[in-house]
């Protein structure tokens, strides 16, 4: 088997390593941001309201999307215990020893139960890093609750098939605004750099969307016009 690849670099997240996955492919839970590319032309197919900054990225980078890719086929048919195995080998083995913060999917989603508790597995075995990541799939956390360790902070994120779930169960949660201002009168802070991701003090957040969007939609005039005003 290839070695799974763990990324480092990333304008919003700096070096802090993380795990990724192919956009919309490995989203059972998506809906707003649903968008996947094909791994070989690198087409986009945006079917949600705004356009997967993630999904973007591999649109324009083969060396991305080939990696991705590379990590999700290795994984997909693999048990619980196997993923464990892989996961530990390739990328817990992969952190040098002063990184202590790891973000699980800047790209993809937990795309079914067996890898979902396999990071919940990996977790507790490492309980020296911090574990954080964003999730649309949450009908595999509420299943979970009770077996989440301190040191693995999930972030509900709004826009997707569970969102129900995510108010019956009162989880954290991230929601995608086009302004700062919804984010004020929501009364909720933006995060620009994922340290709400991975407080887990912080109830409620926003993220302002960002990326190349589908032309003339309401969400490509919205990023435009924030860009201009920071010009």
């Amino acid at each position: 088997m290839m070695r799974l690849t763990v990324s480092r670099s990333n304008t919003k997240l700096g070096d802090t390593p993380n795990f990724n996955l192919p956009a919309g492919h490995s989203c059972p839970g998506a809906l707003d941001c649903l968008a996947k590319v094909n791994k070989e032309t690198g087409k986009l197919q945006q079917k949600g309201k705004f356009r997967c900054f993630a999904a973007s990225i591999e649109s324009l980078r083969k060396n991305v999307r080939t990696s991705r890719n590379n990590n999700f086929l290795q994984l997909v048919k693999l048990s619980k215990d196997q993923m464990v195995e892989k996961i530990t080998e390739d990328v817990i083995g992969d952190l040098r020893r002063r990184e202590k913060l790891f973000r699980i999917h800047a790209s993809g989603d937990f795309f079914n139960r067996n890898y979902f508790q396999a990071w919940i597995e990996i977790a507790r075995q490492n309980q020296d890093i911090l574990f954080y990541a964003y999730t649309k799939s949450i009908n595999y956390w509420i299943e979970s609750l009770d077996s989440i360790p301190d040191n693995l902070v999930l972030t509900a994120s709004r826009g997707g098939r569970y969102d129900h779930l995510i108010d019956e169960y009162k989880l954290r949660e991230a929601v995608v605004v086009k302004y700062s201002s919804e984010a004020q009168e929501m009364g909720i802070p933006i995060d620009s750099d994922d340290s709400l991701a991975y407080d887990s003090k912080v109830e409620k957040f926003a993220l302002l969307l960002h990326g190349t969007q589908a032309k003339g939609s309401e969400e490509s005039k919205a990023v435009f016009s924030r860009r201009r005003k920071k010009a």
